[in-house]
């Protein structure tokens, strides 16, 4: 328990550095969500609420540019509220009860290695381990140790490398067009996994040290026959987030082939969506890939792989070039 007191002290003042005003909407999301649980089993209609509310917050954040209304930036808030509409989502179908313990569910909320970057961890995964925490061992302080350090060179040394000839091509797109701009989609693709996933590392490196078994995020994406197999394989939590909380619930499979693929579109849509309003685009492409399945895909494993690969690279030249897609 001293532990995990320790944690949240110092994860709250770790945040607080971002600023105030973020901590305090944190605080009011953690609160809200926590009250809403509580009352639910009561009246289901209060899940809404905090739902909608946490919704509606984050829909306004990433229309900013749209809008241009100014809403409050809380660092890591892609990530905690997904995490808090999930709780209310799960409490409402009676998934698990609501937690009467408010500091387990903040602690669970604002977990600091993962609220900057994710994985997007649920509460019944979480929160039964930070209940029953092992004590800290060398192996697990060692295992986390070289997770933590792999997780670096991927960021600093392979990312790091190949994010220098990126902005070089993509600062002067004049004089580095064509092929130049081929290889400079190509690396994005080489350098993003490298950042993204050795974050991750590093989080799941740091949770490992404090006795918690987070969430893997990765698992060989870029190693896909198919663009559907490619996002079963990247960000695994955001997927899983968007299949169960958008997908199933517009209805999934289940109500035939052409509903099918509107699910999928609508869901990849609200995944563009997720990372910025200029994004849209990029998640329809998205859908439209994933709905085609494995009808793309030849007998050659190989070629599947290579194909796939190049059609993300290539659907990640709205990363590279955000203004000029």
């Amino acid at each position: 328990m001293i532990v995990n007191i320790l944690i949240f002290i110092v994860g709250l003042a770790v945040y607080a550095g971002y600023g105030i005003p973020g901590l305090i909407y944190l605080a009011g999301g953690v609160l809200l969500s926590w009250g809403c649980g509580l009352l639910t089993p009561k009246w289901r209609w209060v899940a809404w609420v905090s739902i909608l509310l946490n919704s509606v917050s984050l829909l306004l954040l990433k229309l900013q540019p749209v809008t241009g209304i100014s809403w409050i930036s809380a660092v890591g808030l892609s990530y905690f509220t997904l995490q808090i509409i999930s709780y209310n989502a799960d409490i409402y179908k009676g998934k698990y009860p609501p937690e009467k313990n408010l500091f387990y569910y903040a602690l669970h909320i604002t977990w600091i290695p993962h609220i900057l970057l994710g994985p997007i961890e649920r509460y019944d995964a979480m929160v039964p381990q930070l209940r029953s925490r092992e004590k800290l061992g060398w192996d697990g302080i060692s295992q986390g140790v070289a997770r933590i350090l792999w997780g670096l060179f991927k960021k600093l040394v392979i990312a790091g490398r190949i994010s220098v000839i990126i902005s070089a091509i993509s600062a002067d797109t004049g004089k580095f067009s064509g092929a130049f701009a081929a290889l400079a989609m190509l690396l994005y693709s080489l350098q993003l996994y490298s950042d993204f996933s050795g974050g991750i590392d590093m989080v799941l490196g740091a949770s490992q040290m404090l006795g918690v078994t987070m969430s893997e995020n990765f698992s060989t994406p870029y190693f896909s026959q198919s663009v559907a197999e490619f996002w079963r394989r990247w960000h695994m939590t955001l997927g899983s987030w968007l299949k169960d909380y958008i997908y199933i619930p517009l209805g999934g499979s289940r109500k035939g082939k052409v509903r099918k693929v509107i699910n999928t579109v609508v869901t990849f849509l609200v995944s563009g969506l997720w990372h910025g309003v200029q994004y849209l685009l990029w998640g329809l492409f998205n859908g439209i890939f994933v709905s085609l399945g494995t009808k793309l895909q030849t007998k050659w494993k190989t070629v599947n792989r290579i194909g796939t690969f190049l059609a993300i690279s290539v659907l990640w030249a709205f990363f590279v070039w955000p203004d000029a897609v």
